[in-house]
């Protein structure tokens, strides 16, 4: 996942339920990053889904057909292949082609290291297509993704110790998508932002319990060794974590 989607707030650890759609939406990201929004928020289980395509055209040039078997699709990302789940892949494959992007990324000295979306509509994905006799999906992932991934600043999610983060636990996937972007093995981040960037509604103190809990479950499948609450240098409340 390029490290700039990866920290934003495109994808979320957010509750079920009815979904906000967004139009034009200032995405939270990083100050070097802008980056606008217009489509229903992705949830975590979603970005499974995003990482999982992007897997599977590894070999093949973006903008090209890649086909995929559904149920298999399903089971590697951790699914079961109910008719819900195959409704819900579905409804996430339709999601991705209406959501359109906009990302502006400025190099240290204020210059724009490059842009996409400002001239020509970018999308999740181009297009896809279902073939009900070999129970197949063709899609093709916008081929101005290229230009994100080729200048090589993207993370590596450990897949499989992310196929053990427990159920429930969508706030551990996102915080392991968001210290992947990074290969400090200390990262700091303050709780205010770091609640906004996760989209997470409820009162600070339950955004605590919940951040303890993700943080365990964590530590539990070898994602961190530690963390700990802490304040910080510029005076705000904070949380402090060590990779592995």
């Amino acid at each position: 996942m390029p490290n700039h989607i990866a920290r934003a707030s495109l994808f979320a650890p957010i509750a079920r339920g009815r979904k906000v759609v967004h139009f034009r939406t200032l995405l939270a990201s990083r100050c070097d990053a802008v980056m606008t929004y217009s489509g229903e928020q992705f949830n975590e289980q979603q970005a499974d889904v995003w990482m999982q395509l992007i897997f599977e055209s590894r070999n093949i040039e973006l903008g090209k057909p890649t086909t995929m078997k559904r149920a298999k699709f399903l089971k590697d990302i951790g699914r079961s292949t109910s008719g819900r789940d195959y409704r819900w892949l579905k409804e996430t494959m339709v999601a991705f082609t209406a959501a359109t992007l906009v990302i502006e990324v400025f190099s240290p000295d204020g210059r724009q290291k490059y842009s996409v979306g400002q001239h020509k509509a970018f999308h999740m994905m181009s297009s896809f297509d279902y073939d009900p006799i070999t129970d197949t999906y063709t899609f093709i992932i916008d081929p101005q993704w290229q230009l994100i991934f080729g200048i090589r600043e993207y993370s590596l999610i450990d897949w499989n110790k992310r196929m053990r983060i427990r159920k429930g636990q969508d706030l551990a996937k996102a915080i392991q998508r968001i210290i992947c972007a990074s290969s400090n093995r200390e990262q700091k981040f303050e709780l205010q932002d770091l609640k906004y960037t996760l989209q997470y509604g409820s009162p600070m103190n339950k955004f605590r319990r919940s951040l303890r809990e993700a943080i365990a479950e964590l530590t539990r499948v070898g994602i961190i060794e530690n963390a700990t609450f802490k304040c910080l240098k510029s005076g705000e409340e904070g949380l402090v974590i060590w990779r592995c």
